[in-house]
């Protein structure tokens, strides 16, 4: 077989459930041949549970639409798990992945546009303890307001590849407690809140060829080491406050992006959070990071970084504006 055909072959010769009530939980390849509707339920109480390994569930282009305190699709303490193909809505958590490996999870649209209240914390995909998830080729929605976020990801390590995510507050959060390695490529986020990407604690992370509409990047540390090794590159980022803001982190490179219309900075390196005129032990400022190769221009100032933000290199950077005593003179703009 050529490639990808075996696994299209092995699939329809294998027994396959159909899915057909709320709570269901499958140990087979399941497929969803009607739109499902699972109004009421326990908290974190699932409308499909995989509960084998080395399964498939379908949603064959259908719907499951949930209630505000329940899961859509639960995979949980199972491996090589794929969920494809159709709308998981208006859950508390519409895919929740816990301590499984190998799942993938594509062509999908997850969201909530009902739930409009900000202290509600609404994630589309939620993964803990987890590795080699993959999330590709779908699309996030929810309404513009706080503590709606795409994708959280804790303790994992998970690739985002080619997806969509519009209005909420947070595209991708990276970290929470145990940190996570992630690759975030070729997607895009516009109009989120708060912003596209926040990492807060993560090791050897990718950001990489993404388009960012009025909205950012930020890193926010809250531990020593907390942020290290992070590749931020060939990103274009348009019309926000700060275009990257990276708040604590070190030994991370930030390049060959392209950066504009922002009311601030294209580039701000800074405290992890509001330091007091002496700072104090936990007030982390970023360091050892490498800022090489971007262009950065039409913002309020172009290249920035906080007067204790230092020991960091910056070097050919296009930019036509700068705040801060390390940052050498621009590269100027062609015409």
């Amino acid at each position: 077989f050529e490639s990808g055909n075996t696994g299209s072959w092995s699939s329809s010769t294998r027994p396959r459930t159909v899915i057909t009530t709320c709570g269901q939980v499958v140990t087979t390849d399941a497929i969803l041949n009607d739109d499902l509707s699972c109004p009421s339920g326990e908290f974190e109480s699932a409308a499909v549970e995989a509960g084998a390994s080395n399964i498939t569930i379908d949603l064959n282009g259908h719907t499951i639409t949930g209630h505000p305190i329940g899961i859509g699709v639960k995979v949980e303490n199972v491996d090589g798990v794929t969920v494809k193909n159709g709308t998981i809505r208006d859950f508390l958590v519409e895919i929740n992945v816990f301590n499984a490996q190998t799942v993938t999870m594509n062509d999908l649209w997850l969201g909530n546009l009902t739930a409009d209240n900000a202290d509600d914390f609404l994630p589309g995909l939620r993964t803990t303890h987890s590795q080699g998830v993959l999330i590709r080729d779908s699309f996030f929605e929810f309404l513009r307001v706080f503590h709606k976020e795409a994708i959280v990801s804790a303790a994992s390590e998970i690739t985002i590849d080619n997806i969509e995510f519009k209005n909420g507050s947070i595209g991708v959060n990276i970290g929470g407690a145990g940190g996570t390695t992630a690759i975030v490529i070729n997607s895009r986020f516009i109009d989120p809140e708060l912003g596209g990407i926040l990492i807060q604690e993560t090791g050897n992370s990718r950001i990489a060829a993404n388009e960012f509409r009025r909205t950012c990047i930020n890193t926010d540390e809250h531990a020593p080491g907390g942020i290290t090794g992070v590749m931020i590159e060939h990103n274009s980022i348009v019309d926000w406050g700060d275009g990257i803001q990276f708040k604590g982190g070190s030994d991370s490179t930030i390049r060959y992006n392209l950066i504009s219309g922002h009311d601030a900075c294209g580039i701000l390196l800074t405290a992890d959070k509001a330091c007091p005129p002496v700072p104090t032990p936990d007030c982390l400022f970023p360091t050892g990071n490498l800022v090489t190769g971007n262009t950065v221009t039409g913002n309020n100032y172009d290249l920035c970084h906080h007067p204790d933000a230092t020991g960091n290199t910056w070097v050919d950077n296009i930019c036509q504006t700068t705040i801060g005593d390390e940052i050498p003179p621009c590269i100027p703009p062609g015409p």
